[in-house]
């Protein structure tokens, strides 16, 4: 409850709570019945007294509350039903007394009242009203009056007469019941003669509360409260102690106390950790301890105590009240917790009065200026702090003139228009002002005014010229911030920094110094001219070069404190200095000279500075990125949109070299389309000689007149710059490029001088391994040479061999006469000469296919050796992966090879077709087969490029039979007996070599009315027929 208002304990009909106080303690001591709100909101019935004390010219009040729930509902029960009436009397703690107003006369009472007046029941039934409340006959019939004409009760305290005479306070409680008819009161009466003693106990100590807060000292509250026990509540046992290093000391014992110390009780002892008294301070609740002798755990067990009662005093200490006997009921201990109260607000109010000394004291020693003004606007307070802002001597010149005389005109007149009205208003104002000085300069000031309450005002100057000054050199590095966004060079960035370091930090010697990659080195990129300056006059200074790059290294501020040393003689010279890392890219350094100094915040400047400069090499930085990443996503969209066109033109090209039938009509179709477009300048191809040293160019489209033939004469190095010669040896697309600037390169940007690129391709022509030829383009346009244009031409050149080879190819096949070629060959290194010669064997190519990986299986026929002996030879030999038989006859055999080559891909890669190939005792025959337009050199150079020892022995032209399809298959035909033509012809038409079969074997023989063996049997045959003559063809 404390700290809180008393509003919220009244209901809300009570609109003025504190009014109703005063009016009760203004009523005098009389309790007063009233209904309050407990902590839910609860009606809780009471009864109250309340008296008034002044201290300091301010009013308090002491209410007593007391709970009246139980005498209410006992009224309440004794209106509801008589029945119960007559336990209450017998039972009642209170006396209870039943008269009849009219008559005047007493009709019942309990034993209780017999006992309070010392009557008889009869003795009491004999006696009117008035004979028993003599004292304010007048007051009891008003009460009694107004009690059945509202029919309502009343309480209040009357006084009766025992039969002794004795006047003893009673406390009456009356309500109208009806008995038999006829209205009587019913009245609770009981003894208040302790409570007015407890109230006048409480009043005594509101009135001695006076002089609790009087009292200037803590010890002089603890014995004026000691005092008070003793004289008020008549107790002589009593201690406060006061909080002191972990212990609570004693600060004022009463007189009795003090002599049970003199007797070696220890009434005197501090009280320490672990004790009863401790722990009641330690938890702050009030706690009376019975049996005190028996406590383990008291502070002094050997003072005569039966129980002590121990009320914390907030933070400052505890206050015990101790007795010899159980005495100390519920009312001495809310009378010593009034008390208690009492001594904390004293206490509370010592400080306060301290706490205001001491900010007395501090305004006084306060750096910041502090004056206090009456109404008027005079000074009557002014600290040294505010006198010397201003250039007085001593506050005492200010003391008692006008504040105004601190102010220019003009900040007068803006106070008094808007400010002083501001500070009324809004308890307060806190500003800039600019102040003025005795000796008529001006100081800018932060200014805060407040109110007092008797219509002064208190004000607090703060002189903030370096702050201004500070600020100004805030603002101007932000602007340097803002200059260095556009800044788009590492060098332009230094430069704007070190300008900075001059003009907004005030150093006349600084450096900036960015890392360089290529160096591994921090390079000098921009000085001060007071750096310049200092090393044309010092030149073997480095501007602290060392220290700079250790900043750099460590990624860390280093400064240099050290003494100032400078000299006519250039070679004594040291000052301090600070470097400062701009992130990862470099340091700043600044060099103070002997008339500058340099602080903390100097330093934290140029750390701002050179987190700006890093920020801003880092956007500029990002800039260039951002454009790089921008002209090549430009130049991928250029890319993108000619590799679309390049392929349609290769694929249409491609649609093109279809339709031609000869060798020279595909070329000159290639070249002339590629010239036509737009992405080429020119193409030519050309074939490569036998001897390799030179390329016969026969066909081109956009090139000069003559350029062919000096193209013919040229040797292999010096065609396109190389590229034709390297294409040759690696079989892939060369690529070389020739830049050439054009333009004014004083008239502007790299922007404004335009590149010429003439891009020169050799693309190689190969089918397989065989190269046909070389596809030579030119453009001046570079992005149709990128990586994946190169991987098009790559492909093209492939394409374009596979048609080379397709036209020979059908050429041989479709022409009538062929020209046939016979070599002799003895290579030791090729497996059937060493063989036919080790073993006096002979071997023939029978056939060759191609398996997975390009590799190929090829078959010969052996005769004249044992097949071990041949498959024990081919293990190990170079070229043979494996070997093994696979028929044999009664003289000869047949061996199948797998090996990465054959001699049939070395005829089609010469454009010939194998006609035989047989050795014997170590040399070997082979013939092939060429079409009369095939070049018969490139055939030759091709086999005695394969072979050692070879020769070319004969060369014969012939006509060759060409069985067309309708021939093959009458001969074919003729091969088959009725029987196997019917069931192949059968199982076919019948779905039985379908997947899946539409037929059975065993449907199909049912059918053809034979059993499944026969079919199986005709069906085996006319197949073995059917391959025979296909194979043995070829």
């Amino acid at each position: 409850m404390i700290d809180h208002p008393i509003d919220r304990l009244f209901p809300e009909e009570r609109t003025e709570p504190l009014e109703d106080v005063r009016a009760l303690a203004t009523a005098g001591s009389s309790p007063t019945e009233l209904t309050l709100l407990g902590k839910a909101g609860q009606e809780v019935p009471v009864s109250i007294v309340v008296t008034e004390t002044r201290h300091d010219d301010r009013q308090f009040f002491t209410v007593t509350v007391r709970d009246a729930a139980d005498r209410h509902e006992r009224e309440s029960e004794l209106q509801e039903t008589g029945a119960v009436l007559e336990k209450t009397f017998e039972h009642s703690n209170d006396g209870i007394v039943v008269f009849d107003p009219e008559n005047d006369e007493i009709t019942e009472c309990n034993p209780r009242l017999c006992e309070l007046l010392d009557y008889s029941c009869a003795e009491l039934l004999s006696l009117e009203p008035t004979d028993i409340f003599p004292y304010e006959p007048s007051r009891f019939q008003e009460l009694t009056t107004r009690d059945l004409e509202q029919r309502s009760g009343w309480t209040d305290e009357l006084d009766c007469e025992t039969r002794e005479g004795k006047r003893v306070p009673m406390e009456v409680s009356a309500s109208p019941i009806e008995i038999d008819g006829r209205h009587h009161v019913l009245a609770n009466v009981r003894d208040v003669s302790e409570r007015k003693e407890y109230e006048e106990q409480l009043a005594a100590l509101g009135e001695a509360s006076r002089e609790l807060l009087l009292a200037e000292t803590e010890t002089d509250v603890a014995e004026i409260a000691v005092e008070l026990t003793g004289a008020v509540l008549d107790r002589s046992l009593t201690t406060i102690w006061t909080a002191n290093d972990h212990a609570l000391r004693p600060l004022a014992v009463s007189e009795r106390v003090a002599s049970l110390a003199d007797d070696a009780t220890g009434a005197m002892d501090p009280i320490r950790a672990g004790t009863v008294e401790m722990d009641v301070f330690e938890r702050g609740e009030s706690r009376l301890v019975e049996e005190y002798d028996t406590v383990s755990n008291a502070a002094h067990p050997r003072m005569p105590l039966e129980t002590r009662l121990l009320v914390p005093l907030d933070d400052y200490g505890l206050l015990g009240v101790g007795s010899t006997t159980d005495d100390i009921d519920s009312s001495l201990q809310e009378l010593v917790s009034v008390l208690a109260s009492t001594v904390q607000i004293a206490f509370d109010t010592l400080a306060a009065e301290q706490t205001v000394d001491d900010r007395s004291t501090a305004m006084d020693a306060a750096t910041d200026g502090i004056g206090i003004a009456d109404e008027h606007g005079t000074f009557n307070y002014v600290n040294d702090s505010l006198a010397a802002l201003y250039g007085y001597d001593s506050p005492e010149q200010l003391v008692g003139t006008s504040w105004n005389r601190l102010y220019p005109d003009d900040e007068v007149e803006r106070f008094e228009s808007d400010v002083l009205s501001i500070v009324s208003e809004r308890d307060g104002w806190r500003g800039d002002a600019v102040g003025l000085r005795a000796d008529g300069s001006t100081v800018p000031q932060e200014l805060s005014l407040a109110p007092l309450a008797d219509g002064g005002s208190i004000c607090i100057v703060r002189d903030i010229s370096e702050a201004k000054a500070q600020e100004r050199q805030l603002e101007s590095l932000t602007e340097v911030s803002r200059e260095l966004i556009p800044a788009d060079s590492r060098a332009e960035i230094a430069q704007i920094g070190t300008e900075a370091v001059d003009n907004v930090l005030g150093f006349e010697v600084g450096c900036v110094r960015l890392f360089d990659s290529d160096t591994n080195q921090l390079e000098r990129v921009a000085m001060t001219d007071g750096a310049d300056a200092l090393l044309e006059s010092r030149t073997a200074y480095d501007l602290e070069a060392t220290l700079a790059g250790r900043a750099f290294r460590d990624e860390r501020t280093l400064a240099n404190t050290a003494t100032v040393t400078e000299s006519d003689d250039p070679s004594v010279f040291e000052n301090p200095s600070f470097h400062v890392p701009i992130g990862s890219d470099g340091v700043l350094t600044v060099v103070v000279r002997s008339h500058e100094e340099f602080d903390d915040r100097d330093v934290h400047l140029a750390e701002m500075l050179s987190m700006s400069m890093a920020t801003a090499i880092s956007r500029a930085e990002r800039r260039r990125l951002l454009q790089a990443q921008k002209r090549e996503l430009h130049q991928q969209h250029d890319q993108l949109e000619t590799m679309v066109r390049i392929n349609s033109l290769f694929k249409k090209t491609g649609e093109q070299l279809i339709k031609t039938t000869t060798r020279s009509e595909l070329e000159r179709t290639i070249c002339d389309r590629l010239a036509q477009s737009e992405h080429y300048r020119s193409a030519w191809i050309g074939d490569v000689e036998g001897t390799g040293d030179h390329i016969i160019a026969s066909v081109g489209s956009g090139v000069e007149d003559g350029y062919l033939e000096t193209v013919n004469k040229l040797p292999l190095s010096s065609v396109a710059n190389g590229t034709v010669a390297r294409a040759i040896e690696t079989g892939t697309v060369q690529i070389i490029r020739q830049y050439q600037q054009t333009g004014n390169e004083q008239s502007g940007t790299d922007d404004e001088f335009p590149e010429d690129v003439e891009t020169i391709a050799a693309i190689p022509l190969l089918y397989g391994d065989h190269l046909f030829g070389i596809l030579v383009v030119n453009s001046v346009r570079e992005a149709v040479f990128n990586n994946k244009a190169a991987e098009v031409l790559e492909s093209f050149g492939k394409m374009t061999g596979f048609a080379i080879n397709a036209i020979r190819n059908r050429s041989m096949l479709v022409s009538d006469t062929v020209v046939e070629l016979e070599f002799t060959m003895s290579d030791p290194s090729v497996f059937y000469s060493r063989v036919t010669a080790d073993l006096d064997c002979r071997f023939r190519f029978e056939r060759s296919v191609p398996i997975a990986e390009g590799r190929v299986i090829n078959d010969h026929t052996v005769e004249g050796a044992e097949p071990d002996t041949v498959l024990e030879a081919a293990k190990g030999f170079d070229g043979i992966e494996d070997a093994r038989a696979v028929a044999e006859r009664d003289d000869r055999f047949v061996p199948q090879s797998v090996a990465p080559q054959s001699t049939v891909q070395l005829a089609l890669e010469a454009g010939a077709t194998l006609r035989s190939a047989q050795a014997a005792n170590g040399k070997g025959t082979i013939v092939f087969e060429a079409p009369q337009t095939a070049n018969v050199r490139d055939i030759v150079n091709t086999v005695e490029s394969a072979f050692s020892n070879v020769e070319l022995v004969a060369k014969r032209e012939r006509e060759r039979t060409v069985l067309s399809a309708e021939e093959f298959r009458e001969s074919t035909a003729e091969s088959l007996t009725e029987k196997q033509r019917a069931a192949l012809e059968s199982a076919y038409f019948a779905g039985y070599y379908d997947w899946p079969r539409e037929i059975t074997a065993e449907e199909l023989a049912e059918s053809m009315g034979i059993s499944s063996s026969t079919l199986h049997q005709h069906l085996r045959k006319g197949i073995w027929s059917l391959l025979s003559a296909f194979l043995d063809s070829q």
